[in-house]
């Protein structure tokens, strides 16, 4: 994979709408990139590789030939699921013509192989679908520890300052939309689904997405944030019966 041919073989390989419905019932929406619906840095179309499973197949062999190691090591949580979801993958990727090794570690250990780049290809969910600018810490380059990818791409450098420092909507999203561009021609990442999110509450429990905006809108509290416990009331039980 430090080909983006190799790396566009495995994106090809993968049917994602398969991982989705066996893993998840189809629940999930399917993404190609980091930035979902409604958030700044969004397309409906980045031109990621969609799944052919013919021109993978074809990709590896050629890789094969030039004497490229196809042999990679797909590295998951111990979660039954997470498991379940990336033997799935798995074979797909075997049925391109990978060499695949499925290694299960704790979550913690997981984390730590990414940082120290010590896997070819990972299973996780990151990436905080609110203003992209949060992403900066994930994708900057220049030895970054916590860019689990490992790039130092110039393309998405620029834009990430572009977007932290620009002073338009405009011109933030434009930033952002090069940088959904370019990790799709790239191939660092292979987008499965957007990751549900739910907050369960008793009916007693109001404000829970907290105050209503300025302009009268609810907000999104982007639970993979964090949760801000802002404009929550409970209501008097007690008072309730008595009236």
């Amino acid at each position: 994979f430090d080909t983006v041919e190799g790396r566009v073989a495995a994106a090809q390989a993968i049917d994602r709408a398969k991982v989705n419905e066996i893993s998840n019932r189809g629940f999930p929406n399917l993404a190609t990139g980091p930035f979902p619906p409604g958030t700044m840095g969004y397309l409906e179309n980045n031109d990621a590789p969609a799944y052919d499973p013919a021109a993978a197949k074809a990709a590896v062999a050629k890789l094969k030939a030039a004497g490229k190691n196809t042999t990679v090591r797909l590295m998951t949580t111990n979660n039954p699921s997470s498991i379940r979801q990336w033997s799935v993958v798995k074979e797909m990727l075997e049925e391109a013509g990978f060499t695949v090794k499925l290694e299960i570690e704790l979550q913690t250990k997981l984390i730590s192989r990414m940082i120290a780049k010590d896997y070819d290809l990972a299973g996780m969910r990151n990436y905080p679908g609110d203003d992209p600018d949060i992403n900066y810490i994930w994708w900057y380059g220049g030895g970054n520890p916590v860019n689990f990818f490992g790039f130092d791409d110039s393309v998405i450098n620029e834009n990430l300052d572009t977007g932290r420092t620009a002073t338009s909507d405009a011109a933030r999203t434009k930033a952002y939309e090069n940088i959904n561009r370019r990790i799709a021609s790239q191939a660092y990442g292979v987008w499965l689904y957007y990751q549900p999110w739910a907050v369960v509450m008793a009916p007693t429990i109001h404000g829970v997405l907290g105050p209503k905006l300025p302009n009268g809108d609810q907000p999104d509290p982007r639970l993979s944030n964090g949760h801000s416990l802002l404009g929550i009331w409970i209501e008097n039980q007690v008072e309730q019966n008595q009236s």
